[in-house]
């Protein structure tokens, strides 16, 4: 019998805050598990940020910030961190940008202690609430930083531009609403971090399938034999990914593995 994967981002496909990990999702994926089926996170969080409570429905494995991390089985296969220098200087330019930076590392991540902005908290408790590995104070130090990607909430007064014009050629830049902006480098995305698991479990791409619902999930899906796009996804993700199923709301993923006869 073939192996088969499926791979899964968190935020606004797994789960959302105000309805959490739907019931029927977390059926779903408990029956992959019994067909023999690999389930395995595919975030654009770094590993630090995956809530505990996602890790506890028993993935096989975690791709996490945007394919710069692959776990296999509960062992760490591939890592890949952000130059400091280059880190350093991004950091440093969000904030005389009016950003608020959110450096995201797969041992720590960071946080600006400084700022009391209501909606920066707000982003920091949306991340950081249930996940348990680490939360650190950016050090005055930079170079004490272990990063892999580098997030971060516009303020009051913020130049967008300035940041655009000087990192979109080495950075995919991708917007969430209006609480965050992530800076993912251009050497990963998490087509690649998939593409590493399956040469360490020896899955074929076509036995592959994958649900996301955002922009940093486009190279995922186009990679996979089969991407699934939710039906909460981003409008500008939905111009690309013809295979949409539900919003989270409404089973989108068990209803579309029960539709491509997976369960």
């Amino acid at each position: 019998m073939k192996k088969k994967a499926v791979f899964f981002d968190i935020d606004g496909t797994l789960f959302l805050p105000d309805c959490g990990v739907p019931a029927s999702t977390i059926e779903a994926i408990d029956k992959l598990k019994k067909a023999g089926v690999q389930v395995v996170i595919c975030t654009g969080r770094a590993r630090s940020m995956v809530p505990d409570n996602i890790i506890s429905l028993g993935f096989d494995g975690i791709i996490a910030g945007a394919g710069t991390y692959v776990e296999c089985n509960g062992e760490n296969i591939y890592c890949k961190n952000l130059d400091n220098a280059i880190a350093m200087e991004l950091i440093t330019d969000m904030r005389n940008a009016g950003f608020i930076p959110l450096p995201e590392g797969h041992l720590c991540s960071y946080f600006d202690n400084d700022v009391e902005d209501e909606s920066y908290l707000k982003v920091l408790s949306s991340y950081f609430g249930q996940a348990s590995i680490g939360l650190q104070p950016i050090p005055d130090d930079y170079s004490q930083l272990n990063v892999a990607k580098v997030s971060c909430r516009p303020g009051a007064e913020c130049n967008k531009e300035m940041l655009m014009d000087k990192y979109s050629s080495d950075f995919n830049i991708i917007q969430h609403g209006r609480l965050l902006f992530e800076f993912i480098p251009m050497y990963t995305n998490k087509a690649i971090g998939i593409e590493k698991y399956l040469e360490h479990m020896g899955i074929e791409q076509e036995n592959t399938y994958a649900f996301g619902d955002s922009l940093n999930d486009i190279d995922m899906l186009r990679f996979v034999g089969c991407g699934i796009a939710m039906g909460n996804s981003s409008k500008d993700l939905l111009e690309h990914i013809p295979n949409v199923t539900d919003s989270i709301y409404e089973d989108g993923i068990f209803n579309a593995l029960e539709k491509f006869q997976i369960i």
